[in-house]
């Protein structure tokens, strides 16, 4: 390897050392910056902090995020039922979408005001009742 080239951190593609992006891959690449000598270069470790900062900060918010998601099903599911259990679905589904999980959080969010008009109008009672 000569002193103006590098690979990716990623897919191993050979780059140019002021290469900030693999064009192969998209990843963000480490600076590599040239001592006063010349003979040695080094490289910044900013990219592997900045990937162990947003590993640690997302794995609280999956979870959170996971717990969400169950119990606001469940919640809906249970207000065909009982009506004003489907609040805490709503709730939860707006909790999922403030954590940037917008799809899953919206879908919890329909299902859940559905499930509590279903509810109010008797839905849950005909359904025993037809058994």
């Amino acid at each position: 390897m000569t002193e103006s080239t590098k690979f990716c951190i990623k897919c191993g593609e050979k780059l140019s050392t002021d290469t900030l992006f693999c064009p192969k891959c998209g990843s963000k690449q480490p600076v590599v910056s040239q001592e006063v000598d010349g003979d040695t270069a080094t490289t910044s470790n900013t990219q592997k902090n900045d990937n162990q900062v947003k590993t640690t900060a997302t794995q609280p918010t999956r979870k959170k995020v996971g717990a969400f998601l169950s119990w606001g099903w469940v919640a809906t599911v249970i207000s065909l039922f009982i009506p004003f259990v489907g609040i805490a679905g709503f709730v939860l589904g707006v909790l999922t979408i403030q954590r940037k999980h917008t799809g899953a959080g919206v879908c919890l969010l329909v299902f859940s005001i559905l499930f509590f008009y279903l509810g109010i109008t008797g839905f849950g009672t005909g359904f025993m009742n037809a058994l």
